[in-house]
């Protein structure tokens, strides 16, 4: 699985830049045989300031792709952006994010 963000880490302005993060290589369903349900996941936007941000709960394409737009981060520092599975919460990936 990837978790990627434009524009890149350290490119980003605080409360002016908007940022997309594209998911790629995701489960879409349940193993073993694709019958135990659709995979669902949120992602977390952590500031060690405290101004954590969540995304909506999402699904995947068949494909394991997500586009999650429109996200400002409101301060600067270094964040994280994590992919937790929704259904027990547990953390799948994360990146560091440079905000200036």
């Amino acid at each position: 699985m990837a978790i990627a963000i434009t524009p890149a880490s350290g490119s980003i302005t605080a409360k002016l830049t908007t940022c997309r993060v594209n998911l790629t290589s995701l489960d879409d369903n349940r193993a073993p045989d694709d019958t135990g349900g659709a995979f669902k996941y949120y992602l977390l936007f952590v500031n060690p300031a405290g101004d954590n941000g969540k995304s909506y709960v999402f699904n995947v394409s068949a494909d394991g792709k997500h586009e999650f737009n429109s996200y400002v981060f409101p301060n600067s520092g270094v964040w994280s952006v994590a992919l937790y599975d929704a259904s027990n919460d547990s953390s799948l990936d994360s990146i560091a994010v440079t905000v200036a």
